[in-house]
């Protein structure tokens, strides 16, 4: 009989909720909104999307034998709380598994966004049967995400893999952990649109205004790639911090296989520039032994969804 699992992936701005069985077939999926007004404003998204999910289940459903959740920011995925955010409120610890579990009566895992979304690559994506292998993943945030000796890297605290807060710039702005030089200002889809709107009252003849509040990174590579020089100042910039930030982890970690993920990846100039540097930069012994460069095989939109139903699975085939 095919046993099938509720996946929760929990954004900034939205839930996506899907129900799948183990080979990654999806059987049903519904999005909701994030409201990020508060800590409590969050919290009762998440509840209330995944009641509803669960209440609309029909009898000839099959009913989820466990639930996995991808959270963005600090979880402790052996306790199964939300610990907190930097890029939404979340401020104080939350027993989200335990919550879970006693109102639904199933097992409940959760981790972060990243780790789960590294979780489906490996299982059915470009990194299935890669021992050694990193996704880094640029979209509202910049993460890596660690699969060494076939099993994923958490850390000791479950944050192994924040390389958004790598140091490889001298550019004056602050991240939002309060240091200077961090990537994910400069690189992360969310810091691109804030530096772009920063900077865009003095730039009047910019084609970036015509975006207005839909602006997104990609518009900024877009209209860098025309000669707009306020995109140009703010593509090189992020393309350097990429070129940077991915030498500097293939030569710490040794992978196998590197695999680019996310809404906010610079796509063209990834294959034209970050590639070519990476392979010309980094050391030779490590580049004896990269096989491959990829962008992601599982679609980013799904990623997270998907990684967060391989947990539930994981802890349903635990040993008693």
């Amino acid at each position: 009989m095919t046993r099938y699992v509720m996946g929760v992936d929990v954004g900034g701005t939205k839930i996506l909720i899907g129900m799948a069985s183990a080979d990654g077939e999806v059987l049903r999926e519904r999005r909701y909104p994030t409201d990020t007004s508060s800590n409590e404003a969050i919290l009762r998204s998440v509840y209330a999307a995944v009641d509803d999910f669960w209440m609309t289940l029909t009898p000839a459903d099959p009913r989820p034998a466990a639930i996995g959740l991808g959270l963005v920011g600090g979880v402790d995925h052996r306790a199964g709380v939300w610990k907190s955010a930097v890029n939404i409120p979340i401020k104080n610890p939350e027993p989200v598994a335990h919550n879970l579990q006693q109102r639904y009566g199933v097992p409940v895992a959760l981790d972060n966004d990243v780790h789960c979304s590294t979780l489906a690559e490996s299982r059915l994506g470009a990194g299935r049967g890669v021992s050694d292998f990193v996704l880094i993943s640029i979209g509202t945030g910049v993460s890596v995400g660690i699969v060494a000796n076939g099993s994923l890297v958490h850390g000791a605290g479950n944050y192994a893999g924040e390389a958004g807060h790598m140091v490889v710039s001298d550019d004056p702005t602050v991240c939002k952990c309060g240091r200077i030089g961090c990537v994910e200002p400069l690189l992360s889809g969310g810091g691109i649109i804030t530096a772009t709107r920063a900077l865009l009252p003095t730039h009047p003849e910019s084609s970036l205004h015509r975006w207005g509040t839909g602006l997104h990174a990609g518009h900024v590579y877009a209209a860098a790639a025309e000669g707009d020089p306020l995109a140009v100042f703010i593509a090189d910039r992020a393309v350097d911090c990429i070129k940077k930030m991915t030498v500097n982890v293939v030569n710490l970690l040794n992978p196998e296989l590197v695999v680019f993920s996310g809404g906010a990846l610079p796509l063209a100039r990834l294959t034209s520039e970050v590639i070519p540097h990476l392979r010309t930069t980094i050391l030779p012994i490590t580049s004896a032994s990269l096989r491959d460069v990829v962008l992601a095989a599982v679609h980013p939109e799904k990623a997270g969804l998907v990684g967060a139903c391989c947990l539930a699975f994981d802890l349903l085939d635990q040993p008693a």
